[in-house]
């Protein structure tokens, strides 16, 4: 299976719309609370709350993330990776697209990089016309029927990315599975309009998070 980096060499190394949410999830401010620790209390012997001290920083997924990106710019290799859940999504992509290009009655153009900047961008399954970006989603149906009633957040807020990014106003987030009970149920498109609100946020994010990763590409090269 081709990695998204062989596909788009120029997206090495930078922050994309897939991950933006381990992101925006990442950062913590500093925590000063009491709470009710009932293991703390019968050892001490004494009821009501505890304090607790959590400086700020970044979770550990957002550590893991950082240190890969600072290895790929630092030329090491994408690890490839496979399961039944990513080739399904890969064989019925191209009848997602197909097919819901023909409900729109309009072209949906391929899968394209686009750099927002230096450190961040983004791959939209295709672009509609100029103003609509297209995000294919081909789950597991158990996972498909659910999003049939709620789009599943991070997929939102991937397509958020791409609308900052590409600098549209409103993403196509499809999901589709051939073989669900009916035809009601085989497709459901979710127009997702641009937040300015989230950009900002995600603007802001990714600029704390570039500081990681510039950090982790320095500690490797020491």
């Amino acid at each position: 299976m081709c990695n998204p980096n062989e596909r788009h060499p120029k997206r090495v190394g930078k922050i994309t719309s897939s991950q933006i949410t381990v992101v925006l999830n990442g950062w913590h401010d500093e925590i000063n609370e009491l709470y009710a620790d009932n293991a703390a209390n019968k050892k001490s012997g004494k009821a009501g709350k505890v304090k607790r001290h959590v400086p700020a920083g970044w979770s550990d997924g957002a550590h893991t993330y950082a240190k890969e990106l600072a290895l790929y710019r630092l030329g090491y290799e994408a690890e490839e990776f496979d399961t039944y859940a990513t080739r399904w999504g890969k064989e019925w992509e191209p009848m997602n697209r197909e097919s819901y290009a023909m409900i729109i009655k309009h072209d949906i153009g391929p899968e394209v990089f686009i750099a927002y900047n230096d450190s961040v961008g983004g791959s939209p399954d295709g672009l509609i016309s100029v103003n609509d970006t297209f995000e294919a989603k081909c789950l597991q149906l158990t996972a498909h029927l659910k999003a049939l009633e709620t789009p599943e957040a991070e997929h939102v807020t991937q397509c958020q990315h791409h609308l900052l990014i590409t600098g549209r106003r409103y993403a196509h987030l499809v999901y589709f599975h051939p073989h669900a009970p009916t035809n009601n149920t085989r497709r459901k498109a979710w127009i997702i309009e641009a937040d300015s609100g989230i950009h900002q946020l995600m603007i802001q994010e990714s600029e704390r998070f570039e500081k990681l990763i510039v950090e982790y590409v320095g500690k490797y090269t020491d």
